[in-house]
């Protein structure tokens, strides 16, 4: 017939080799020397992994870092282009005989437009957290969760800027750093 598990377990002496295994302090002293021996191996290497994944993180904050600073220096020049552009497009108008009213309302579009593409409270926060990522990989210790959250947060940043900016070379710079945060989610998600 059919034999089960709990059937075997209840067969007596079947996994009693009746037996006793015992080791000499002499033998012991070897064994130890060996569990400590190993013990140490995988410290050491887990100190060297951590090591370089703190290096290779450091270096994926770069495109960030990289972004942030484009953003912010390509921001004023947003503003100005879409007032170039939305002034052309009005010239045009008029050329063709349309009425495009006063230019007051074109001046109240572009403060408008500026407000709404103003990403100054947004690489506030991304130097921020780009500040507490290094903190926290200098700091050590159980940093994977955090550096979690903190990649979330850049991903964050980074498309409320690409999307408020409506700049192609803010775009084109967020794909980089985009690509970055992924990595360092890669990498954080295998950290403790």
């Amino acid at each position: 017939g059919d034999l089960s598990i709990s059937d075997l377990v209840h067969i007596p002496g079947l996994f009693d080799t009746g037996t006793e295994c015992t080791i000499n302090e002499d033998e012991w002293k070897v064994v130890e020397q060996a569990a400590q021996a190993a013990i140490e191996q995988v410290v050491e290497m887990r100190k060297n992994e951590g090591n370089a994944t703190a290096e290779s993180l450091l270096e994926l904050i770069q495109p960030i870092e990289d972004f942030s600073v484009s953003a912010r220096e390509a921001a004023p020049g947003v503003i100005e282009r879409f007032r170039e552009r939305i002034t052309a497009r009005i010239e045009e108008l008029r050329k063709s005989g349309i009425d495009t009213g006063d230019r007051n309302a074109l001046e109240r579009e572009v403060c408008l437009f500026a407000d709404r593409a103003d990403i100054n409270e947004e690489m506030d926060r991304l130097t921020s957290h780009i500040s507490q990522f290094r903190q926290a990989i200098e700091s050590g210790g159980e940093i994977g969760k955090r550096l979690e959250f903190l990649a979330q947060e850049f991903l964050r940043e980074v498309n409320t800027t690409a999307s408020k900016a409506n700049d192609t070379a803010i775009v084109t710079k967020a794909v980089d750093a985009k690509l970055a945060v992924e990595k360092i989610k890669e990498q954080s998600a295998n950290i403790e």
